[in-house]
């Protein structure tokens, strides 16, 4: 049974201690067993950074081993770091 944890504005802290200690109480490896959680696999991902590159006059994203391209360097580097942002949060909405 896992417990309930209170929502709400101003709470993120008491959330956070409440999942520390509830997961201290089963040990880091009995809590990953418990909820399937893969830890280093989580870690990695959360990690990981994007990079943007230039290739034949346009932008290039990588994130992960995926490739996106992100406009014609004419458009400007902010354009390609707002699209390469908005790709990864995409992708973070897609994996949650």
């Amino acid at each position: 049974m896992v417990p309930e944890l209170p929502v709400g504005r101003g709470r993120l802290g008491g959330n956070y201690t409440r999942l520390r200690e509830w997961g201290h109480r089963l040990g880091p490896r009995r809590f990953a067993e418990v909820h399937q959680l893969d830890i280093r696999a989580t870690v990695a991902r959360l990690s990981e950074k994007p990079f943007i590159r230039v290739e034949s006059g346009a932008f290039v994203g990588r994130f992960g081993d995926q490739e996106y391209e992100l406009g014609p360097t004419e458009a400007g580097l902010v354009r390609a770091i707002r699209r390469m942002s908005q790709l990864r949060r995409e992708m973070e909405t897609e994996v949650a």
